[in-house]
């Protein structure tokens, strides 16, 4: 986790700049390209083949350059020259995105190395999901697939029933910073807005 601390630190500034904006309790809704909880669909549709000017992350090398993502595989444009990842491959450990000042990180969050994950929030508690997307408000975020990384550790949140997703998440909110919400009273609109919130009193 602090390996990965140092990684995001790069832009954490950019990124909180496309988050869903909203306050605790409000209703800052809206975006695109949304996923019903347990929905299949290709991970990479809204960025594949799609060159951005971004990084890579490969063992203990940072690799500058045009990206983009193809039938699983990464590469990166370097003037003349082109280097090319598999997405499987372990070594690859996160790709960053730039998208008109929109960002998008995705990492493992273990050494198994089997899945990349989307940064969607970092702060006390940081929040991940498995849409490759440059949108953040509700409808752009997977509830159905949630990892929160906290006090050192990472956990899942239950898919289903949403509901019971909800209930844990904001019970992890209230546990982290020390909080007391309710999450009968929050639509998951609000629970978003809030976990973006949380921390800017310490950006």
């Amino acid at each position: 986790m602090k390996q990965l601390s140092v990684l995001i630190a790069v832009f954490v500034v950019s990124f909180n700049t496309s988050f869903a904006k909203g306050s605790c309790g409000g209703h800052g809704c809206g975006g695109h390209g949304g996923v019903a909880v347990g929905a299949h669909h290709n991970p990479f549709d809204k960025i594949d083949r799609i060159c951005f000017p971004g990084y890579v992350v490969y063992m203990n090398d940072t690799v500058k350059g045009n990206v983009s993502v193809k039938d699983e595989k990464v590469k990166v444009d370097i003037g003349l020259i082109t280097k090319q990842y598999k997405m499987s491959d372990k070594g690859l450990q996160s790709i960053y995105l730039n998208n008109n000042d929109q960002v998008l990180f995705m990492t493992h969050l273990d050494n198994k190395g089997k899945k990349f994950y989307r940064l969607l929030h970092m702060g006390k508690l940081s929040l991940y999901d498995d849409r490759y997307d440059f949108s953040y408000k509700l409808r752009g975020i997977d509830v159905g697939d949630m990892m929160l990384a906290y006090s050192g550790k990472v956990e899942p949140l239950d898919p289903f029933p949403a509901l019971r997703s909800k209930k844990r998440l904001v019970a992890s909110i209230n546990k982290v910073y020390g909080m007391n919400l309710d999450y009968k009273e929050m639509k998951w609109e609000d629970v978003v807005a809030c976990i973006h919130n949380l921390d800017k009193s310490t950006e």
